[in-house]
């Protein structure tokens, strides 16, 4: 149920409820072992399987409860500058000890060390790189974020982990599609800010509500002139409504790529499929959550609209 019920859930309440999953795998070893009326103890195939599990399910739960935050956390930087993009986005510049190694289009965990900034880790696509500098684009969708806009100050230290993520364009093939929506701009931003020359041939798509909200919008403008392989497609939806690909068909070799709002890439990837159902399609996407309390009292409408769908 906790499964099913995950993408409706807000990510840090999400990982506090995952962590007590350990509470039945503890039941559930105790009854295979102690209740069964065959015996686990002893030299058998199906002895040694389930001793294999059991003991493997116990070493990741206390690895990730009590030894993860210490051994994946291991780069660690200082904030040197603080960007305020627009009313509700923020640019965070921070300096590591070491250069960061990561592919453009990656995202990683990082944990703040800062009193009144909760420290439990929380994924940010990376938005740049300059030598050892790393830049963060986040935009205010929840009491993190937001916390992080208005009491984040120069000098705080911040620990990250390895880099993550498959969304990555300059590994792509020759012809490729990048949609972005909204701060879904960060992994587009990384590949194209990065320095790696780009060969591909890319349709850039950009979607934002309106230009107040719009992230390096002027940079983004000049792409087409400084890049002739990128074309710049900016998409405002205030004035345009929303984008669309209805009918849009792309050779079987074009790989496409989304980043944004999940609503909005399960959508596009639906409307690019019916056309174009041999295209490889590379997605990230994120919700907005509320409070806890909001969490809970959504579970019944939501496992009434599982239920509806399945039927």
């Amino acid at each position: 149920m906790i499964a099913l019920l995950s993408k409706f859930i807000k990510y840090e309440h999400w990982r506090f409820i995952h962590r007590l999953m350990i509470i039945p795998f503890i039941y559930g070893c105790y009854h295979a072992f102690y209740s069964s009326t065959y015996d686990l103890f002893n030299s058998s195939p199906l002895s040694i399987f389930m001793l294999f599990i059991a003991g493997g399910g116990m070493f990741a739960s206390a690895y990730m409860v009590y030894t993860y935050q210490w051994i994946a956390f291991i780069n660690r930087g200082k904030v040197t500058r603080i960007d305020r993009l627009n009313d509700s986005t923020i640019e965070i510049e921070l300096t590591l000890k070491r250069k960061y190694k990561f592919i453009p289009g990656q995202f990683a965990f990082i944990k703040v060390f800062q009193k009144g900034i909760e420290d439990a880790p929380h994924p940010f696509s990376l938005s740049g790189q300059q030598d050892k500098k790393i830049y963060f684009t986040i935009k205010v969708l929840g009491d993190f974020t937001e916390s992080l806009s208005q009491h984040l100050k120069l000098g705080t230290t911040i620990a990250l982990t390895s880099a993550y993520g498959t969304l990555t364009m300059a590994k792509g093939g020759p012809k490729q599609v990048w949609i972005a929506g909204g701060i879904g701009i960060t992994p587009f931003l990384a590949t194209v800010r990065s320095g790696i020359t780009l060969t591909q041939s890319i349709d850039f798509f950009y979607s934002y509500r309106n230009e107040k909200e719009a992230v390096h919008l002027s940079f983004l403008s000049q792409l087409s002139k400084q890049y002739t392989n990128i074309r710049m497609h900016l998409h405002d939806t205030k004035k345009e409504g929303y984008l669309s690909f209805n009918g849009k068909t792309f050779t079987d070799e074009t790989e496409v790529y989304l980043c944004g709002p999940r609503l909005m890439v399960n959508g596009l990837i639906k409307q690019i499929r019916r056309a174009n159902p041999k295209v490889k399609i590379d997605y990230e996407a994120f919700t907005f959550m509320g409070t806890l309390v909001e969490d809970i009292l959504r579970l019944p409408k939501t496992i009434r609209k599982l239920f509806k769908n399945n039927h």
